[in-house]
């Protein structure tokens, strides 16, 4: 298995870049059906950034909203707070890269993990220098005529992909695409339509700040700039076009919605919260 990760390696040629930010136009991906968000949820917003290179299997993923068809040769690069699901049955190499160094590993297709962990101060090995001695470094592996310990030579491919793929990492960032407000936006419409599709039912603040990848106090900033309102604001304001629709006649019983299931469909904890809420913001008729 170590063998076939290591020729994996030597053929990984130019990634095909998979990303929230910018995708190459020979990965096909679509937008997520709501079946897809609930049988693959993600759970997973790192602190950090992240970059995973597949080196055998195929799998669809789903990230920031988007199903991708990853297969070997796919480069995944994932910003920091993005949602993304885990990488089962497909080997892959992953780079991750925190604020003063960076930690990689390989991971098997069958479960088997093979990790090696390496901090690198301040990046020091993806300098154009660092990045020219390993690769010196790999030929004279290579060319020697002397038995090699098997992990050197693998630890040395290793260094060498990582320097490259926070290159690619930086070149992708730098795309035309990628622009911090435009994220922004578009994390914050994506709660925006969450809230509207669940009228109150589990908005609590830290949970959609969590959607978003950020922290209470800029989720609630980039909320009311973006949204023109707070987050209770536009809550009540779903709160209420859903009522309205709840409280018109029914087809099947031609009656309103009892206001017990109104408070529930809602998201108020009792049938009393709800009737102070109501009182308090729906107009007197």
């Amino acid at each position: 298995m170590r063998e076939d990760l290591k020729n994996a390696l030597l053929n990984l040629g130019t990634p095909k870049i998979v990303s929230s930010f910018y995708c190459d136009p020979a990965i096909r991906r679509r937008s997520a059906t709501d079946d897809e968000r609930k049988a693959r949820p993600t759970g997973r917003h790192a602190d950090q950034r992240e970059i995973l290179v597949v080196l055998d299997g195929e799998y669809d993923i789903l990230l920031e909203d988007r199903i991708y068809h990853i297969s070997p040769g796919c480069a995944i690069l994932i910003d920091a707070g993005e949602d993304h699901e885990e990488f089962p049955n497909v080997g892959y190499f992953c780079t991750i890269l925190l604020p003063e160094h960076m930690v990689y590993h390989l991971s098997a297709a069958n479960g088997e993990d093979y990790r090696m962990l390496y901090g690198i101060g301040n990046y020091r090995h993806c300098d154009p220098h660092r990045q020219k001695m390993l690769l010196d470094s790999w030929r004279k592996t290579c060319e020697s005529g002397a038995k090699i310990e098997y992990l050197t030579e693998l630890e040395l491919l290793i260094q060498l992909h990582a320097a490259q793929l926070v290159q690619i990492y930086d070149t992708a960032v730098a795309y035309d695409g990628y622009n911090s407000e435009k994220r922004n936006r578009v994390r914050i419409r994506h709660v925006m339509e969450y809230i509207e599709d669940q009228c109150g039912r589990n908005c609590s603040i830290a949970n959609l700040a969590k959607m978003a990848g950020c922290s209470r106090t800029s989720f609630i900033r980039n909320f009311r700039r973006i949204a023109g309102c707070s987050v209770l604001e536009y809550v009540n304001r779903q709160r209420l076009l859903r009522l309205k629709s709840l409280l018109k006649p029914s087809q099947q019983t031609d009656q309103p919605t009892p206001l017990k299931e109104c408070a529930k469909e809602l998201g108020f904890s009792s049938p009393q919260a709800f009737a102070r809420w109501k009182k308090q913001h729906m107009p007197k008729e």
